[in-house]
Parts: structure tokens; C-alpha cells; sequence
């Protein structure tokens, strides 16, 4: 789930306008101009999932560079410290995201049945004919 919301946001990325600095131009390029742009072997690794550039994650960038042979955990160093941050917060958005969801079709359900329960009501409490 991750990785598909990391290609999505990755996606959205590649979509985005590009500033020119020295006219302050806006110039808008498509995603297929964009992809046909991207670094060597960036394509590749979207295609896979991977990020655009081989260092944003994976196991050469999260686990520490070197162990201790007594079995002391590293350090974490100052950019491992700050992905594992953002990584928290994107956790929390995406947890938070999934409540309201979840809230929202049980709020939606709830409104069906009462509504079916009224019509129920108005059907059963409707003025029967004579009999004769």
C-alpha cells in the first residue's frame, strides 16, 4: 500500500509545472515528456515501484552503514532520523485518512437504513381502505 501511494505521489510529482528561473516562464510538460526526461533508469524503477532515484529508500539507504561486532545498535544518523519521522507522520495521515472512511460508509449506511425504516413507517401507518 505504501509503495502504490508512493508511485501515486511520485506520479502527481512528474505532472506538476515547472518554473523557469531566468524568464519566470510557466512551462507545462506532459507526462510523457516527463518520462521521456527522467534519469537513467528512473522509468525502470517506477515501472517496479522503486523510487526515482536509487537513494530514497531501500536497504542502502535505511540500515545503518556499518554494525558494532559486540552487538551495540548503530546510530541512526541525521537523514535515517528525519525518513523515519516523515514515514511516522505519513503513517498517522494515512491511518487518520482510513477512520474517516471507514466513518463515512458507516455514516452512509446508517443514513440508507434509517431512511429505508422511515419509508417502512410511512408505508405501515398509511390509511387502509373500508372493508365492505
Amino acid at each position: 500500500m505504501a509503495t502504490s501511494m508512493l508511485r501515486t505521489c511520485t506520479e502527481l510529482l512528474l505532472k506538476c509545472q515547472v518554473t523557469a528561473t531566468p524568464t519566470c516562464q510557466v512551462l507545462s510538460m506532459s507526462a510523457s515528456t516527463q518520462a521521456n526526461r527522467l534519469a537513467y533508469g528512473a522509468k525502470w524503477r517506477l515501472s517496479k515501484g522503486a523510487a526515482i532515484n536509487g537513494s530514497s529508500y531501500g536497504v542502502l539507504t535505511d540500515l545503518p552503514d556499518y554494525t558494532f561486532l559486540d552487538g551495540r545498535p548503530t546510530p541512526l544518523s541525521a537523514r535515517q532520523k528525519r525518513r523515519r519521522v516523515e514515514r511516522m507522520e505519513l503513517a498517522k495521515r494515512v491511518v487518520s485518512l482510513v477512520k474517516e472512511m471507514e466513518f463515512g460508509k458507516a455514516n452512509h449506511r446508517n443514513r440508507k437504513q434509517q431512511e429505508q425504516e422511515r419509508r417502512e413507517h410511512i408505508l405501515q401507518n398509511k390509511l387502509k381502505p373500508k372493508a365492505i
